[in-house]
């Protein structure tokens, strides 16, 4: 009786076996894929010139929410929020914070959440205010925005 429970066992086994193989096949190939997919997003970004479209495609990119994914919206999000699009500013300025497909960096971070107040988004107020207040006054001063050369402040009257 035990060498049939061994026989038997041997066969149910095998399928198994070939399918957990298969399984890691299947983890390589669709790793694989997803590389290839937020490489060409990236490239994708690189060609683009439309901030709003850029800003879009970014967000959709951050949703899926790995490290490739962020690193592919990082690119969407540099490349608006130098067109002085304050929401991918915004969303950058996230990235820093919080270290998702950009080195962590609360200079940066504050770099970016004040180009986005400098340009007139009250929502980049609260979270410029509590990195403000966690940094030095050193830290400060080399956030100074990203270039105010490009920037197109609004008109004050």
């Amino acid at each position: 009786m035990f060498k049939v429970f061994l026989l038997l066992s041997f066969f149910f086994a095998l399928p198994a076996q070939a399918q957990e193989s298969s399984m890691f096949a299947d983890d390589a190939s669709s790793q694989e894929n997803l590389l290839s997919k937020y490489t060409n997003a990236r490239a994708i970004c690189a060609r683009m010139t439309d901030p709003e479209a850029l800003y879009e495609r970014g967000m959709l990119l951050a949703s899926d929410e790995n490290e490739d994914a962020y690193l592919a919206a990082s690119d969407c999000f540099m490349a608006a929020a130098t067109r002085n699009h304050t929401q991918a500013q915004i969303e950058l300025g996230k990235m820093y914070e919080y270290g998702r497909g950009v080195p962590q960096s609360d200079i940066f971070a504050y770099k970016w959440y004040q180009t986005a107040v400098l340009l007139g988004d009250k929502s980049a107020v609260t979270p410029r205010n509590r990195l403000e207040n966690a940094m030095s006054i050193d830290d400060i001063a080399m956030s100074i925005p990203v270039s105010y050369t490009h920037l197109t402040l609004p008109t004050i009257r």
